[in-house]
């Protein structure tokens, strides 16, 4: 049974395309490990050989794409509810269709994030649409001690 090490320098000794890397996959009843190139990777480049067995190659994404697990993929810039251009700390992409995951103090909403302030609602409110602030439904025999949190279903 070789080793990813072993495989990488039988094919470091071999003739080969310069810059191409592999991934290897584990030895079976019926077969021993074997190597295959990594694919190359679309808006990104293949940086190095798969770390171990079964793992894809690693990769860097382009400028203008962002990695997500599956691949480089360009989404276009992302603004918050008043159209200002949101910064690469407040957000990243998630998924190849462009699904958002916010940092706060902003929200996902509308596959973009908003920038919500919900300290402006008073207590036994609620912000809405991150706009507008709505009354919170009272149980009996309770009273509101704050603001309610923002929620993008509401």
């Amino acid at each position: 049974m070789s080793t990813c090490q072993d495989l990488i320098l039988m094919y470091d000794a071999s003739p080969h395309l310069e810059g191409t890397f592999l991934r290897f996959s584990s030895a079976t009843s019926t077969a021993d490990s074997f190597s295959v190139v990594c694919a190359a990777v679309a808006g990104g480049t293949v940086t190095g050989h798969a770390r171990a067995f079964g793992l894809a190659c690693p990769f860097e994404c382009d400028m203008g794409f962002h990695n997500v697990s599956e691949g480089c993929v360009s989404c276009g810039q992302k603004t918050d509810q008043r159209g200002v251009a949101l910064g690469p700390g407040n957000y990243s992409i998630v998924s190849l269709q462009c699904a958002v995951a916010c940092t706060a103090p902003y929200f996902a909403y509308n596959d973009t994030c908003w920038l919500c302030e919900a300290e402006a609602c008073a207590p036994g409110s609620f912000l809405s649409d991150c706009r507008r602030c709505l009354p919170c439904v009272l149980p009996r025999n309770r009273e509101f001690t704050g603001a309610g949190i923002w929620r993008n279903d509401s």
